[in-house]
């Protein structure tokens, strides 16, 4: 990769290194973070995505509040995608690289079929931009994700 392009992605803010600090204790940080691997092992199964989208659409009281679209950020798999990258960030070495290029793949097929899809970061092509730049790690897709 070009000495510049390097450059430019080291300047985003997610891929420097964080001097951010846990206010848990070091028992409290292991309890969380062994909760949240087991939230994100649900997760990796289809069929629990699909069950929550369809429950949220039942049981919420406000319908239009619902509507999911595979590469939105907010209600998609392009969030769970970015969940899936992020943990791979706090939890290097356990596979979540897999499942979120699993779900990126997800996110990105469908917007083939679309005529006029939504284009903003939460809803639309340009979160679903932001999460493969996050998933791509400097810019360039790890050899063992894909």
């Amino acid at each position: 990769m070009a000495a510049g392009i390097k450059t430019f992605y080291r300047r985003l803010p997610f891929f420097k290194k964080s001097s951010w600090h846990s206010i848990f204790s070091p028992t409290e940080t292991a309890s969380v973070g062994e909760i949240t691997r087991k939230l994100a092992l649900r997760l990796t199964t289809s069929e629990i995505i699909e069950k929550a989208v369809q429950s949220a659409e039942k049981q919420t009281g406000y319908p239009g509040s619902t509507h999911w679209h595979p590469y939105s950020v907010s209600q998609g798999h392009a969030g769970i995608a970015l969940f899936f990258g992020h943990l791979d960030l706090c939890f290097p070495n356990e596979g979540w690289d897999k499942h979120a290029h699993n779900y990126l793949t997800k996110a990105s097929l469908p917007v083939e079929t679309i005529e006029t899809p939504h284009l903003g970061l939460h809803t639309g092509l340009a979160g679903l931009a932001y999460t493969t730049l996050y998933l791509s790690k400097e810019g360039v897709f790890s050899q063992t994700s894909g």
